[in-house]
């Protein structure tokens, strides 16, 4: 998903990361829980007899007050603009996201005037799914920048006595990345939703007494999806081995995973638990602690993503053509190495290689400017 863009983040670009952040921000802050505790929300007293437009409206604003306030904070402190490689600012991703949202916004306040609550029922309905594709297209957006950020350098004041060792030695560190990458995708990702789509669409009506199985069943598929994804993204892009460690904070990404994971296990277990003291004292404090440990991970991810060295345009276009070029010698070769590649294996300059490949005693094919050799007759199966 890289984009062209010039060598600085220009105004336009600034303007849909900084858009993007604020609405992604608004979605992610719990300000809807926080109404409803504080004034009882639509149907409280404050609102009581008002349009339900113009709570939809209030609502929005406070969202987006302090989406933006947060962004700007964010943008200031992190110093994202200059730091951002401008090939992750992800306009386009950006630009989709928040048009699809923005306009279900304005459609949503506007049916929201109309008496009897039938319009604005329909939009919200209607609305769910361009909805879910929005939120997608700007996670991986934000993802996109938080992963383009360069890492300060050794003289940063963010510091973790735990990890002054390699990251890369420590199997401890690594399945806590990994653990807190799979928390955040299933937090975020619309993938309980997406396994549950069929039933709602279908109005099928599961029987009481196979509730707790079937919504357990997708619980647990939702969570194996989100280790796969996370598996992939980990593996994929190499972040471990492109990871600064002075940006992973290991105790208290433990606890935020323990934390996590007990009330993901307390949702399979719910129903046994029920009436006991322990199932009483988890639900008193559930809401408040899974936020807060929700939030914390949040935040201790997107130091991870920063933390990670971002690959230049030309870096990645290099790799790109790279990789296209090895599918393309294939077809003529067997087993194709590059010209360095091959150079490496053997011990050979690059005058004695293509002096081979003048003689017919070599195979080479060119592609792109490059130049890949067979390496069967060295017995390796490498590619590089």
């Amino acid at each position: 998903m890289n984009e062209p863009t010039s060598n600085v983040i220009n105004n336009y670009n600034r303007f849909q990361v900084g858009l993007g952040l604020m609405i992604v921000i608004a979605l992610i802050i719990p300000t809807n829980l926080v109404i409803h505790k504080l004034i009882g929300g639509m149907y409280g007293s404050v609102f009581k007899g008002q349009s339900p437009a113009f709570f939809h409206l209030i609502n929005v604003l406070i969202d987006f007050g302090i989406g933006a306030g947060l962004a700007w904070i964010a943008i200031i402190k992190l110093n994202i603009w200059n730091r951002l490689e401008p090939n992750y600012a992800s306009p386009t991703l950006f630009s989709i996201g928040t048009s699809i949202i923005i306009l279900f916004l304005v459609i949503r306040i506007f049916a929201s005037t109309i008496q009897g609550g039938g319009p604005a029922y329909a939009v919200s309905i209607i609305g769910a799914y361009p909805l879910m594709l929005a939120k997608l297209l700007l996670y991986i957006a934000v993802f996109r920048v938080m992963l383009g950020i360069k890492p300060m350098d050794k003289s940063s004041p963010i510091k973790d006595n735990a990890t002054k060792h390699s990251i890369l030695n420590n199997r401890n560190i690594k399945i806590q990345i990994f653990l807190g990458f799979a928390l955040v995708l299933m937090s975020i990702l619309p993938i309980y939703t997406t396994i549950d789509l069929p039933r709602k669409l279908l109005h099928i009506v599961i029987d009481k007494t196979n509730q707790t199985l079937y919504f357990n069943t997708i619980r647990l598929l939702s969570f194996g999806i989100s280790i796969y994804l996370a598996w992939l993204l980990i593996n994929k892009y190499k972040f471990i081995e492109r990871l600064n460690s002075s940006y992973v904070y290991t105790k208290t990404l433990t606890v935020v995973n323990a934390v996590l994971l007990f009330f993901m296990m307390y949702g399979f277990f719910r129903t046994t638990l029920n009436g006991s003291a322990l199932s009483l004292l988890i639900s008193s404090g559930h809401p408040y602690l899974y936020l807060t440990a929700n939030y914390i991970l949040y935040v201790l991810m997107i130091l991870i993503l920063i933390g990670i060295k971002p690959k230049k345009a030309s870096e990645t276009t290099q790799g790109v053509k790279k990789e296209k070029g090895i599918q393309e010698a294939r077809k003529v070769l067997n087993n194709p190495v590059t010209l360095s590649g091959y150079m490496r294996l053997t011990g050979k300059s690059s005058d004695e290689v293509t002096n081979e490949i003048a003689k017919g005693s070599l195979k080479g094919f060119e592609y792109d400017g490059m130049l890949y050799i067979e390496s069967n007759n060295i017995n390796t199966g490498k590619s590089s």
